[in-house]
């Protein structure tokens, strides 16, 4: 792996875009009090992310995820991912009243490994829902992918590899993880204000569709230079499919609404404020994916 940048303390909360009235504005980042990952320090001595690829590689999907999974609660995560950024975002709710949500993102995609060496690890949103759980985080929806984006100090440019039965590889992600790293490395000294990087994966996210397709799982994203996005909200995969494009970017379940203390999923779910986080017509009755380690495929299975 290639070396990711090392400066922990640099811009956690980046001054935010003031307006005529001293305002954030829209996709801004927040100053208000970092929220961190609540998960072990590093353990020493816990592989990296070279070494985990070799692992990884060799373990059908159910049991890759399983080790995943016990690799995050461990603690085995870069130190730059664990303070989460904060992002003003400013919309209307249902009755067209100016509202305003601090929400808390993670500042990359769920990685494995250690600052110098890590993995970006596409997963199924039957393992990123149970870390969501587990963390005290949700998913995303389009509207925060977009918003994210805006907010972002680092745009990297989408790095599609051409498409065949190895996209759901470990290989293909290590690949992928590569290229990511090389993008990062070409920006020389500017890589060290990167509070916030987007553009490099789809997001898997929360959608309304969720409702009524429970066996699927939802991305959008992939921003091109300028905002539009490669990959509309697409639900055309069964639950258990992740490719080399895929990323899960945790989002704090509480936030602010206004000033006040709520949650993501009950702003969701509230039939006035679901506009505010969502650009759906009704609001998302279902903020979660189904975690069964029964929907993990077996041999037969056609994604």
């Amino acid at each position: 792996m290639l070396t990711r940048f090392t400066n922990k303390l640099i811009a956690l909360l980046m001054p935010a875009v003031v307006g005529a009235f001293g305002i954030p504005g829209a996709g801004a980042q927040s100053e208000s009090p970092v929220w961190r990952l609540d998960i072990p320090d590093r353990p020493a001595g816990a592989a990296g992310g070279a070494e985990l690829s070799g692992v990884l590689q060799d373990l059908p999907l159910q049991q890759r995820e399983q080790r995943l999974f016990q690799e995050f609660i461990r603690g085995n995560v870069p130190e730059f991912l664990r303070d989460f950024r904060s992002i003003l975002i400013h919309r209307t709710d249902k009755n067209g009243v100016a509202r305003v949500v601090n929400i808390k993102v993670a500042p990359d995609y769920m990685c494995l490994g250690s600052d110098e060496d890590y993995l970006l690890v596409p997963m199924t949103p039957i393992l990123g829902q149970k870390l969501a759980d587990r963390l005290g985080c949700t998913l995303p929806t389009r509207v925060i992918v977009d918003e994210i984006y805006r907010a972002s100090t680092c745009k990297l440019e989408p790095q599609p590899i051409p498409p065949g039965p190895q996209m759901t590889t470990v290989p293909v992600f290590v690949q992928h993880n590569r290229i990511i790293h090389q993008q990062m490395e070409a920006m020389g000294p500017d890589r060290e204000s990167c509070s916030i990087i987007a553009g490099h994966k789809k997001d898997v996210v929360l959608a309304g569709m969720i409702h009524d397709r429970k066996d699927r799982v939802v991305i959008y994203g992939w921003h091109l230079p300028g905002g539009r996005p490669i990959q509309p909200v697409y639900a055309g995969h069964v639950i258990w499919y992740a490719d080399y494009s895929h990323g899960i970017r945790l989002i704090a379940d509480s936030c602010l609404l206004d000033g006040s203390p709520t949650s993501i999923q009950s702003i969701l779910r509230d039939p006035e404020l679901f506009t505010l986080l969502s650009d759906e017509t009704s609001p998302i009755e279902i903020t979660a994916y189904r975690t069964e380690s029964s929907l993990y495929p077996d041999s037969g299975s056609n994604p």
